[in-house]
């Protein structure tokens, strides 16, 4: 399964990021371009949005260089096994348990 994420800030018009997602494995690989860099006190974060989860699932952390790019191998911390959106956070370095920070980029399956 394939979800394409729009930015939500205007802010990074340009931004772009696509999830590719194998539910039978629970794993995924993220790709985003144009993401803009954030402060070396912060991390983006991955969620997978799953209708068996009260809270969004975390996917992992990741920076992106100066480009703007990363990728992101993932498994989720929690089977997922109904998910239908990805979505991208910006929070503390490192990660969080769940979501605290905004929400910038977002994605239905």
């Amino acid at each position: 399964k394939i979800a394409k994420l729009a930015a939500l800030n205007g802010n990074s018009p340009d931004a772009v990021a696509i999830a590719v997602w194998n539910p039978s494995k629970q794993e995924g690989v993220l790709t985003v371009e144009d993401l803009p860099r954030i402060g070396e006190n912060q991390s983006y974060q991955l969620w997978v949005v799953d209708a068996h989860h009260k809270n969004p699932v975390s996917g992992g952390v990741f920076t992106v260089d100066e480009h703007g790019r990363a990728r992101l191998d993932f498994h989720p911390t929690e089977p997922t096994d109904a998910a239908t959106h990805f979505a991208i956070s910006r929070e503390r370095k490192g990660g969080v348990p769940s979501r605290e920070g905004p929400i910038v980029a977002l994605g239905a399956l």
